[in-house]
């Protein structure tokens, strides 16, 4: 799949305001059992977010707001996201497609993603290239009216 983001993902201030915004609201991750002598154990892990208000859905293609598309990554990953300095990082894939690792076609048509292996969904089944596919035509369905849909415009056909 190739995947075009708009410029304005792309740039130097977005990269930072997301940056910077991110260790804001998850500043209290963390144990609350820590440092009071409870075993290791006995600990809960709690994550604790911090907004200014609170997100109103889970999924980052029909967020409306930073809010909503921040809150959803904690339950969904993309297949690569962008590192605090701007560069691709994989979550999902395997690795970033590069035309010297043969991810890029020497034309720059075509883009081939590996994906990393052994990810399971939360109920133990394998997630596949058949999920990415239903991922792409749900978001790219009219009817979903996805707020993501333009992030994916670039894409002109898929394949398995």
């Amino acid at each position: 799949m190739l995947l075009n983001l708009p410029a304005a993902f792309k740039s130097r201030s977005y990269q930072k305001l997301m940056g910077g915004l991110l260790p804001l609201l998850l500043f209290a991750c963390g144990d609350p059992n820590v440092g009071n002598g409870s075993s290791q154990q006995n600990r809960q892990e709690t994550l604790k977010i911090l907004s200014w208000q609170a997100p109103t859905i889970l999924n980052p293609h029909l967020a409306t707001g930073f809010k909503d598309a921040e809150a959803s990554r904690i339950a969904l990953e993309p297949l690569a996201s962008f590192d605090y300095e701007g560069n691709l990082v994989p979550f999902l894939a395997a690795e970033i497609p590069s035309v010297e690792n043969g991810g890029v076609a020497a034309d720059g048509l075509s883009v081939t993603w590996k994906l990393k292996p052994d990810v399971l969904w939360s109920d133990g089944q394998p997630f596949s290239a058949e999920d990415v596919v239903f991922t792409y035509k749900f978001l790219s369905d009219p009817k979903t009216g996805a707020t993501s849909t333009g992030t994916y415009e670039a894409i002109a056909r898929w394949k398995l």
